[in-house]
């Protein structure tokens, strides 16, 4: 006799990762809106803030000495130093939600994704394919406030996590002008584990 209950599922722990420039933040943000019962962990970094940023909703920005102070505490999930700033992924908050039979999304770098992948069992991976070379180009320049060396450097890396995307355990492709039905496709994942 099959005693396993078929119509609660337990809470899963989603990673969206991608390129730099693909639309993660779009994508979390209209994620958070429509489906608001899932758990978007709030990353910490060491980062300035953006002029449409705000603290404790898109980041919790804190200082070098504050983050290494997290990290010496064994605070985060997962941590990466990403283009000379820190990321990290808070502990609490992914296993408060857990407990609370939410399901848990984290926004983190390719290889943040695998590295949670291996520490936490049952992990699902998504990876937020560009809808071409060109338009991520363009992503990149235009939010860009750094130099022609750096946007260099970002897209010869986005090119570079673009190849590892079969890693993956799905691949969305984030076709411009077609966010509803990127969200829709990362929804349907997301409910049928």
């Amino acid at each position: 006799m099959n005693t396993q209950k078929s119509h609660h599922k337990s809470p899963n722990l989603f990673v969206i990762s991608g390129p730099s420039g693909v639309g993660k933040d779009t994508i979390l943000n209209l994620m958070k809106k429509n489906y608001p019962s899932n758990h978007y962990v709030v990353t910490v970094t060491t980062r300035e803030k953006r002029n449409n940023e705000v603290n404790g909703k898109d980041y919790f920005f804190v200082t070098n000495q504050k983050f290494q102070e997290m990290i010496d505490s064994d605070a985060f999930l997962e941590w990466a130093n990403v283009y000379n700033n820190k990321y990290g992924v808070p502990k609490e908050q992914v296993n408060q939600a857990l407990s609370e039979n939410k399901n848990v999304i984290i926004k983190a770098d390719i290889q943040g994704a695998k590295t949670i992948k291996e520490i936490m069992d049952g992990t699902k991976t998504i990876f937020i394919n560009p809808p071409d070379i060109s338009k991520l180009a363009e992503h990149l320049s235009s939010r860009m406030s750094e130099s022609k060396e750096s946007f260099t450097l970002r897209m010869e890396t986005a090119l570079q996590e673009i190849q590892s995307r079969n890693e993956f355990d799905y691949v969305v492709n984030n076709i411009e002008g077609k966010l509803e039905q990127t969200l829709e496709k990362i929804n349907d994942i997301i409910a049928n584990h």
